[in-house]
C-alpha cells in the first residue's frame, strides 16, 4: 500500500513513529555501544588492578630480599650467643617500619620459632615450604600464600638464612610474612565499582585471600570458571561468569611467577556488571524517557488534531462524498477562522455554491439545449438534411439516419469508408468531390458543392453538401463533419423555368414584331386620317365626307381587332 493510499490519521500515526522510532533504535543501539565500552573498559580496568598488584608483588619481593638480607648482617645476629629478647625489639622496630607486614620473627635451623615482634607460643615452621627451600639452597625464598600461625592472616612468606661466618652454617632463618590486607589498599583507590574485589589463588586453584569474604572462602577451590583461567596457558584475560549473589560480574586475572616459574600465583578482580552499566542504563533509561516523551507529546498532538483537525477534516470529507454523490446543498459548518482548515472549508462551501450556481445553469442550459435540438432535429427532418462525419484517424465515416433515406439505402449496406461512398456517387462527380474533400483539409477550409449520386433504387439525385474541417489543439485535422440534402426538385424547377422563360422571350418577340407592324399601320394611317382632315374643308360633296367617315371607322375597327388580337397571343 502506497503512502499516499493511508489516511490522514493513519498518516500522522505513522509520521510519530517515524520521528520517534529512530531515538528508540538510536537508544537501544547506544545502549549496546555503551555497554560493550563500559564491559571493555571494565575488563581493563580489573587486568590492569591485576597487573599492579603483580606488580607490588614482585617489588615487594625485592624489597623484602634487601630487607631481610641487611638484618641478616647485623651485628645483633652475628653474635656467639643470640639473645631472644633483644632479637625481640629489633623484629619489633622493623615491623613498625613496614606495616606491610603481618609479623617478622626468626626460627632456629630446627624449625622452632626463637624471636618474633609480637608475642607468641611455641611453634614450628618445619612442615613450610619456604623453611625446606632455604635449607635446600641457602638463600633467598619464597614461600606459598598460606594463613599466618601466628598472626591467623593470610599472608606470603619470604624467608633468609643467616649464616654463620666461623662455621658457615644455617645459625637463623629470618621470615617476613608478606600481609595480603595490604592489597586492599590499591582496590580502594582504583577506579573499579562498588562492590568489586580481588581474590589471591595458588597453582591448584584454591583460594588463599578474598578481599571480601575471607574466612568463608580461604582454601576453598575456586570455580570452574577460574580453575580454566588458571588452567589456560595465557598469562592474563577475563571472562563473565554469575558471582555468589546471582548477579553477573566480570572477571580479570593475571598470573605472577615466583622465583621463575614456580609456584604459581593467580590474582583475579572482579566487578558487578550492573554498576559498570549503570552509566550506560541510565543513558539508556534517559532515552527512553526522552523517546516515551516524544510519543506521549506525539498522542496528545495526536489527540488535539482529531478533537481540532480530524473532526472538521471528517466533516469535510463527508461533505465531500455527499457533493461527490450530487447534493450541491451541503455546506461544511465550519469555522473558516480555523488556519488551513477553515481555508479549505471556504473552498469548498464557495466551490459547491458556485457549482450549483452552474449546476442551475446548466439546467437551463439544457432545457434550453433539448428545446432548440428538438427544433433543430424538426428543421433537419423537415429540410430532409443528412449529417455525415469522416474519422480522419480512424478513416471510418459515420451517417445519420436521414443520410441512409438521402442515399435510399440500409445502414447494413453502407461500409463506412470514403472508398465506399464515392461508389453511391456519380463517376464524373467523384473525383471532383474527392479533391474538394483534400483540398479542404490540406487548408482546414469549410467548402460547399453538389453533386449527383445513384441510390440503390437505380434513381439520380442531386446533392448539395457543405463541410468543415475540426482540428485538435496543435491545429492537425482530425475529422470532416458535414450536411447533405437533396435539390434534384429544386433543379428540375429551374430547368422548367429556364425553359418557360425562353418560351416566352420567343413569343414576346413574335408578339413585339406584330405589334410593331400593327403599331407602324395605325400611325399610317392616322398620319392619312389626320390629312384627310386638313382637307375637309376642301370637300365639296357629303358623299366625300361620308366615305371618309366609314373608312375611318374601319380603319379604328381593323386597328382594335389587331390589338384585341395581340392581347390575346400574351395571355
Amino acid at each position: 500500500m502506497k503512502f499516499r493510499n493511508i489516511s490522514l490519521k493513519g498518516q500522522f500515526v505513522l509520521i510519530i513513529l517515524l520521528i520517534t522510532m529512530p531515538f528508540i533504535l538510536l537508544a537501544v543501539y547506544n545502549l549496546s555501544e555503551e555497554k560493550r565500552k563500559e564491559s571493555e573498559h571494565a575488563k581493563n580496568l580489573a587486568i590492569s588492578l591485576a597487573r599492579n598488584i603483580g606488580i607490588q608483588q614482585k617489588n615487594s619481593e625485592a624489597s623484602t630480599r634487601q630487607m631481610l638480607s641487611l638484618i641478616a648482617k647485623l651485628p645483633e645476629l652475628q653474635l656467639e650467643e643470640l639473645n631472644s629478647e633483644m632479637l625481640n625489639l629489633l623484629f619489633k622496630d622493623v615491623l613498625s617500619e613496614n606495616p606491610q607486614f603481618a609479623v617478622v620473627l626468626a626460627a632456629l635451623p630446627n624449625g622452632d620459632a626463637y624471636a618474633a615482634a609480637i608475642p607468641f607460643k611455641p611453634f614450628s615452621i618445619s612442615d613450610r615450604k619456604y623453611y625446606k627451600d632455604v635449607l635446600r639452597t641457602r638463600s633467598f625464598s619464597v614461600g606459598e600464600f598460606a594463613k599466618s600461625r601466628l598472626t591467623n592472616r593470610a599472608v606470603l612468606h619470604y624467608a633468609m638464612p643467616v649464616i654463620d661466618f666461623n662455621n658457615n652454617n644455617i645459625k637463623l632463618i629470618l621470615i617476613a610474612s608478606f600481609d595480603l590486607a595490604q592489597y586492599q589498599n590499591i582496590l580502594s583507590v582504583s577506579t573499579l565499582h562498588e562492590g568489586s574485589d580481588f581474590a589471591f589463588y595458588d597453582y591448584a586453584g584454591r583460594l588463599l585471600y578474598h578481599s571480601r569474604n575471607q574466612q568463608k572462602y580461604l582454601g576453598k577451590r575456586g570455580s570452574p570458571e577460574i580453575q580454566q583461567a588458571i588452567g589456560s596457558l595465557t598469562g592474563e584475560g577475563a571472562y563473565y561468569s554469575e558471582g555468589e549473589d546471582g548477579s553477573k560480574r566480570l572477571y580479570g586475572f593475571i598470573r605472577i611467577n615466583i622465583e621463575n616459574d614456580s609456584p604459581y600465583m593467580y590474582v583475579v578482580v572482579s566487578t558487578p556488571l550492573s554498576k559498570a552499566f549503570n552509566n550506560a542504563d541510565n543513558a539508556f533509561y534517559r532515552n527512553i524517557a526522552l523517546s516515551i516523551l516524544a510519543v506521549l507529546i506525539g498522542l496528545f498532538i495526536s489527540l488535539y488534531y482529531k478533537n481540532f483537525i480530524f473532526k472538521n477534516v471528517d466533516k469535510l470529507v463527508k461533505i465531500a462524498n455527499q457533493f461527490k454523490d450530487g447534493d450541491l446543498t451541503a455546506r461544511t459548518n465550519v469555522d473558516y477562522s480555523l488556519g488551513e482548515t477553515g481555508s479549505l472549508a471556504r473552498a469548498l462551501d464557495t466551490m459547491a455554491e458556485s457549482m450549483q450556481n452552474r449546476e442551475t445553469e446548466r439546467d437551463l442550459v439544457h432545457k434550453n439545449l433539448q428545446v432548440l435540438t428538438e427544433r433543430f432535429e424538426i428543421a433537419v427532418n423537415s429540410a430532409k438534411i443528412g449529417i455525415w462525419e469522416w474519422d480522419l484517424l480512424t478513416h471510418k465515416v459515420f451517417w445519420d439516419q436521414q443520410m441512409y433515406v438521402l442515399y435510399n439505402t440500409e445502414s447494413l449496406n453502407f461500409k463506412g469508408s470514403l472508398p465506399y461512398w464515392m461508389k453511391y456517387i456519380h463517376p464524373e462527380d467523384s473525383v471532383r468531390f474527392e479533391e474538394e474533400l483534400h483540398h479542404s483539409i490540406r487548408y482546414k477550409k469549410p467548402h460547399k458543392t453538389s453533386f449527383r449520386i445513384k441510390t440503390d433504387s437505380k434513381d439520380y439525385k442531386n446533392i448539395r453538401c457543405y463541410f468543415n474541417i475540426i482540428s485538435d489543439k496543435n491545429g492537425k485535422a482530425i475529422r470532416v463533419t458535414g450536411v447533405n440534402w437533396d435539390i434534384t426538385e429544386r433543379i428540375l424547377l429551374e430547368t422548367e423555368l429556364t425553359l418557360s422563360k425562353e418560351g416566352i422571350e420567343e413569343k414576346v418577340s413574335m408578339l413585339k414584331s406584330e405589334l410593331e407592324k400593327t403599331l407602324s399601320s395605325m400611325r399610317q394611317k392616322l398620319t392619312f386620317v389626320i390629312e384627310t382632315t386638313d382637307k375637309i374643308a376642301d370637300f365639296d360633296t357629303k358623299n366625300e365626307l361620308i366615305s371618309l367617315k366609314k373608312n375611318i371607322t374601319q380603319w379604328g375597327n381593323d386597328s382594335i381587332e389587331e390589338l384585341n388580337s395581340i392581347f390575346k397571343k400574351l395571355h
